[in-house]
């Protein structure tokens, strides 16, 4: 693959120069009339929160519990004086509550839902729902959504629910009788929350928990995950018992299925959907729509937000995602000695919380000889020899402690050399949508479209339609950031139909000067692309990380990272000032700290300023 992209300069200073009018007259102009570039108001773009509402889309706001004081957040909860404040801001705003008959009549045409939909929903089943919840939606005449778990809604008055790790009274929880009222109202529609799948089972060798939902039990006695056959029948089993006890308990079966832990499976959304559900909800950013009810995202009410900080998130929902990537070798994780492999995985853990990025792409293959093929993997696989199973604890722990999706990094080209054919090509690549939970796949090349697609399809059958893609563009020989040839025109405008997100990778940092936000303009204008999808545009910078040298050390490797990081934290930032939020770089080395954390993050992480 040919890189020719120049890709850094040191960033330009700027200073504004601000006149004060006096009483008398004002101040000098600096600059001549025709040097202003003026465009008027009615030209101007407008962001995206000032836009048009897009038609028949819906933001859906997860509750859980709700307290007068000291809200646990054990149980999610919010106070009751934040929620009233958040129901009076939502209807000050201009935000309209709707049902479920609502969204699935404009899914089905026969109405339009109004702009600024909103749909409330409640997980868990939580008493407060009908002590302080109800009598609001009461006055409000809002509707809403409350999700119960079979077995914690069961036991009789004076038992204790079991909640994770704790004994909790049932008192905390709704009876079946609240909601057989609450269901007549008319204002409250009675989702499932799984009968009994609202716990984590072991789903890897190392001990992890996860969501019994959506992962596969891993039984330590026989060293074997659960098959798919296994799984199912699972599934269907829990699925068949809540709905029977919503449809006693409210006369019509539960038409809307939210994953316990906001975490789904393709697998399982099969079953739930041969259960009779026409919603499932998640724990995505972002906005439903109605042309897609099997995987509609949700923004998670969490840690009592005051008012402020609640109208933030919200409002942040309408806006386009933005990506902030590193990319990770699981070789540099892998360690012969179990102690000093879990000492890496800390160490790798601490660094990506300590970023505050959105995102890690994550190699799920071994490359020991360093020629660019996978020799091994490191997930249960039909193909190649399992190098340690280390892809789905790793995977986890970056979702559940650094709080990062992570795409499984994997080129569809190199496995098909290994495999020699298509076949037990898409199979390693079910094999890896089976064996691990993660955001979405990164294909390390422009493979073949075809093949791409049918991996893509194959994936996401198994682990989930919401499973993003990604995929890396490759630059032609004549291609500079001043002229792309027609022919990487052609191929980027064809990723990007086919990607959630298309990376451009840029060559190696040198300190040269900085053309990547020159070529970002450069692309949207010959594509015609929206600010929306030139966002999808990731720029990758290739760090000296990307060829693997173990050998540099004392003074000299120091003083190269220290450049390095100054020339990437430089071209990020001309990203930024040009309005360009989704960008990268490959490999961070966690070990080394390479490049250096304190350098690069604030220009890189997403909780700083512009962004927050």
């Amino acid at each position: 693959m040919m890189k020719l992209f120049s890709t850094y300069r040191p960033a330009i200073k700027a200073a504004f120069i601000s006149c004060v009018l006096a009483f008398a007259g004002g101040c000098q102009n600096f600059e001549k009339q025709s040097d202003i570039e003026y465009t008027p108001p009615a030209q101007r773009t407008r962001a995206v929160t000032e836009a048009p509402w897009p038609k028949n889309h819906f933001l859906v706001l997860a509750y859980h519990d709700v307290e007068d004081t000291s809200p646990d957040q054990t149980f999610v909860s919010v106070l009751t004086e934040h929620l009233r404040q958040q129901f009076s801001w939502l209807q000050e705003n201009n935000y309209v509550p709707v049902s479920i008959d609502q969204i699935l009549d404009a899914k089905a045409g026969k109405t339009s839902l109004p702009d600024k939909a909103v749909l409330l929903t409640f997980d868990d089943g939580y008493q407060s729902f009908y002590q302080y919840v109800y009598p609001l939606l009461k006055a409000y005449q809002w509707p809403a959504v409350v999700a119960p778990v079979g077995v914690w809604t069961d036991p009789p008055p004076g038992a204790s629910v079991r909640f994770g790790d704790l004994d909790v009274p049932r008192e905390r929880f709704l009876t079946w009788a609240q909601i057989t009222e609450m269901s007549r109202s008319g204002l409250v529609e009675v989702a499932a929350h799984s009968n009994n799948l609202h716990f984590g089972i072991q789903a890897n060798p190392q001990g992890n928990l996860q969501p019994a939902a959506a992962a596969r039990f891993y039984n330590p006695l026989t060293s074997t995950y659960e098959s798919d056959k296994a799984y199912r029948a699972r599934i269907s089993k829990d699925v068949a018992a809540i709905s029977e006890k919503i449809t006693r308990a409210t006369g019509r079966p539960p038409r809307v299925w939210v994953w316990p832990y906001g975490t789904s499976s393709g697998l399982a959304a099969q079953e739930i959907q041969n259960g009779g559900y026409s919603m499932l909800l998640t724990l995505e950013d972002g906005l439903g729509n109605t042309s897609n009810l099997t995987h509609v995202p949700r923004l998670l009410i969490s840690n009592d937000p005051v008012l402020p900080s609640f109208a933030n998130a919200v409002v942040a929902q309408e806006k386009p995602q933005i990506m902030r990537v590193a990319h990770v070798r699981l070789d540099d994780v892998y360690d012969t000695d179990p102690d000093r492999m879990n000492q890496k995985l800390g160490q790798l853990i601490q660094r990506i919380a300590d970023l505050q990025i959105t995102t890690i792409f994550l190699d799920a293959d071994a490359d020991t000889n360093f020629d660019g093929n996978p020799d091994a993997l490191y997930f249960p696989n039909h193909l190649l020899p399992l190098r340690a199973d280390l892809l789905n604890r790793t995977a986890w722990q970056l979702r559940s402690r650094a709080f990062v999706d992570v795409y499984a990094s994997l080129s569809p080209d190199a496995v098909r050399k290994v495999a020699r054919n298509d076949f037990d090509t898409l199979t390693l690549f079910e094999d890896l949508a089976r064996n691990a939970i993660f955001a979405g796949i990164h294909y390390r090349d422009n493979a073949d479209t075809q093949l791409t697609q049918t991996i893509t399809q194959r994936m996401r059958a198994i682990r989930g339609q919401e499973l993003k893609t990604a995929a890396t563009a490759e630059a032609g020989y004549h291609d500079t950031t001043q002229q792309l040839q027609p022919q990487t025109l052609s191929v980027l405008s064809s990723m990007l139909e086919q990607h959630d997100w298309v990376v451009l990778e840029l060559a190696s940092i040198t300190g040269q000067k900085n053309e990547s936000a020159q070529l970002i303009q450069q692309i949207s204008r010959q594509l015609n692309l929206s600010p929306i999808s030139a966002q999808r545009l990731i720029i990758s910078f290739i760090t000296a990380n990307q060829q693997v040298n173990r050998h540099s050390s004392g003074a000299d490797a120091g003083a190269s990272a220290d450049h390095e990081s100054t020339y990437l934290a430089q071209a990020m930032r001309q990203l930024q000032l040009r309005g360009h939020m989704s960008y990268g770089y490959s490999y961070d080395d966690f070990l080394r700290d390479r490049p250096r954390m304190d350098v690069i993050r604030p220009v890189f992480s997403n909780a700083w300023y512009p962004l927050k």
